[in-house]
């Protein structure tokens, strides 16, 4: 039976992780993205992620840009965030556009919105969703993006 584990909404998760393939038919390839997740998962090292992965968005719109960086925190902090980067754009799926947020390793887009993880090759995940205005961020932008969030909040 998969070990289970509770975020703070109270939504339990099983060991494995609701993740979904969508590689390029015609140029498949293996996902470097998966093993590092599924690994991370499986030794309990993605606590910032499991805590808002699935919970119901607080203003309806999605929760992207929490999750997205709560998994890119938990990258950096398990020293797997080499090559990882956090990309924000304008994402034409919505109606109307919405900024959006996902991660890109290796070619690959990772997008863990809304309880799902989609993966896709990065150049068709960016052309399906006609994404622009993108700001990339490797670990190392990241934690500079943090810090400033961070000394921009009040204190109390």
């Amino acid at each position: 039976m998969p070990k289970k584990q509770t975020n703070n909404a109270g939504l339990q998760m099983a060991r494995l992780l609701p993740i979904a393939r969508c590689p390029d038919p015609n140029k498949p390839r293996e996902c470097g993205a998966i093993p590092v997740i599924t690994r991370l998962h499986q030794e309990d090292r993605l606590a910032h992620f499991i805590e808002v992965f699935g919970r119901p968005s607080p203003d309806g719109l999605g929760d992207c840009h929490e999750v997205s960086l709560a998994l890119m925190v938990d990258l950096i902090v398990a020293g797997c965030s080499d090559g990882w980067q956090w990309i924000t754009g304008t994402h034409r799926m919505h109606r109307p556009p919405l900024l959006h947020s996902w991660l890109e390793f290796d070619g690959w887009a990772i997008d863990v919105a809304n309880g799902k993880i989609l993966v896709m090759e990065a150049a068709m995940y960016r052309s399906v969703t006609q994404a622009h205005g993108l700001t990339r961020r490797d670990a190392e932008q990241t934690r500079d993006h943090v810090e400033t969030l961070l000394l921009a909040a009040p204190r109390g």
